[in-house]
């Protein structure tokens, strides 16, 4: 199968759209809830509703129709039915609006009658950055706006991650998160009649506050500028992150249905991918834990090997790491003898001293203890290091000596400057107070140990194709052949 190929009207800025001073609101109960959800942000622009038989919505006084407003908004949500939606977007572009964003369905996705209406949106738009149509928005938690019809989870941040999506819902999914993932920008982009995955991850490269870059794929439309895009994005050193779906039959023609994006071969995303340094995963958790740890090696460079330690009080934990690393291609090495001998001096002689470390229970509670182990640990400087640790129930049971560890951890990582995690089994284990801790003190609060080492394994993917990015720009196009079809990026 081949990827959709088709014509897009070339899209201008989306420095209006994108960073608003004015914005227009357009209909009913989902307007409303975007102005809401606007003022609870702190957004300080200005905020113009229209609607043609209200005289105020949340307090702000109303406009009857476009040509009524008090000057071209930079960013404009509508939420009326998808035939008016045509009819507002017209207005608008003539209005010289700086982007739209349609939230009604009815276009494409539904069939011929559908695909009539959205070349008419296109028509209408006449140049004017779109987004949708049949898709939720977009919510900016640096600015503080939010055009989005419904509540959502994230909080204003000073940098973090941007995702984009074609699914509202799970775009809603993931602003309520509560594992430590700074959100800056979260995108939906449904149909993708105008702006599409290429110019999105283009304008938010130029915001120095992104430290990567996550998307939900359906399908693509424009494989080459999608290229151009991630090769701008591998230069710039903005790791991308891939959750696809529609691998399945069942899957595609899902997909299909949705917003109508032809899903195409997996194996031609996957070698496009492999190509340009993109991490791909394949579920929501992994997508957020991969973002995360990204997010905290942004200030350190890519990633020189794919060498790491792990500590932890288990030897059963210990043989879960040492397995999946293997089976997703990290390093475990042996610790270097001077290393080996300090530890033994530390743990004492009944302790194993290896990579991974079972440190076994004999220092726990101890904080000096704790703490010149962990260092020593560290000190191998090896690319990065792991502290299985679950924290028990805090509604239920008392911390302190997980607390003793944790704090000796951070202070290893003080003293080594090395990158490291705190990596609980299961996402109960690391509390949400206590995530937003690592998180400032720079370590990265990774739930699940095998979303771990998958994001350590895409990371070191990532980093390694930074290192060949002029080998990158002179390969032969990529040739999937299959029974049925030839196809070639």
């Amino acid at each position: 199968m081949k990827l959709a190929t088709q014509t897009i009207p070339t899209t201008p800025s989306l420095e209006r759209l994108f960073h608003p001073r004015s914005i227009a609101v357009v209909g009913g109960k989902s307007a409303l809830e975007a102005i809401e959800q606007c003022q609870k942000l702190g957004f300080s622009g200005d905020i113009w509703p229209i609607h043609p038989s209200h005289a105020t919505m949340a307090g702000l006084t109303c406009y009857p129709d476009v040509a009524s407003l008090p000057g071209a908004p930079d960013a404009c949500f509508i939420a009326v039915p998808a035939v008016a939606t045509i009819e507002v977007v017209a207005e608008l572009a003539k209005k010289r609006a700086g982007g739209v964003i349609c939230y009604a369905s009815g276009f494409s996705e539904i069939g011929p009658l559908g695909q009539e209406r959205q070349e008419q949106l296109i028509k209408a738009a006449n140049g004017m950055p779109l987004l949708g149509p049949n898709c939720y928005g977009m919510v900016n938690y640096l600015d503080g706006f939010a055009l989005w019809p419904d509540q959502h989870g994230g909080q204003r941040v000073s940098e973090g991650v941007a995702i984009i999506t074609q699914s509202g819902n799970i775009g809603l999914n993931l602003t309520m998160q509560t594992r430590g993932l700074p959100l800056a920008y979260m995108i939906t982009v449904g149909n993708k009649a105008g702006v599409d995955f290429p110019e999105m991850i283009e304008a938010l490269l130029e915001d120095p506050k992104i430290t990567a870059i996550g998307m939900h794929i359906e399908g693509l439309t424009d494989v080459s500028a999608f290229s151009k895009a991630a090769l701008k994005a591998l230069k710039k050193g903005i790791p991308l992150v891939a959750l696809k779906s529609g691998s399945s039959s069942k899957g595609a023609q899902i997909t299909m249905s949705h917003t109508s994006s032809l899903s195409g071969s997996d194996q031609l995303y996957d070698a496009l991918f492999e190509r340009f340094g993109i991490g791909r995963v394949h579920n929501p958790s992994s997508l957020i834990e991969t973002l995360k740890f990204l997010h905290v090696s942004a200030r350190r460079g890519p990633l020189t090997s794919a060498s790491i330690t792990s500590a932890s009080c288990s030897g059963g934990e210990a043989s879960l790491v040492a397995d999946l690393a293997q089976r997703h291609g990290l390093d475990m090495p042996d610790l270097p003898a001077v290393i080996e001998q300090e530890l033994i001096d530390i743990l004492g002689g009944k302790v194993n001293v290896a990579n991974p470390l079972d440190y076994h229970t004999y220092i726990w509670g101890d904080i000096d203890a704790s703490t010149a182990a962990f260092t020593g640990l560290l000190k191998t400087n090896f690319a990065v290091h792991l502290l299985v640790l679950d924290y028990p129930r805090l509604d239920r049971c008392k911390a302190d000596s997980w607390e003793t560890t944790l704090s000796a951890y951070i202070q290893a990582a003080k003293n080594t400057g090395q990158m490291a995690c705190i990596v609980s089994s299961m996402p109960e284990g690391l509390p949400e107070v206590l995530t937003s801790r690592l998180m400032q003190e720079g370590l990265a609060p990774m739930m699940g140990i095998e979303e771990c080492i998958e994001a350590i394994a895409c990371a070191v993917k990532i980093s390694q194709a930074r290192l060949r990015i002029e080998q990158i720009q002179t390969l032969n196009p990529i040739i999937v052949r299959s029974d049925a079809s030839e196809t070639s990026i």
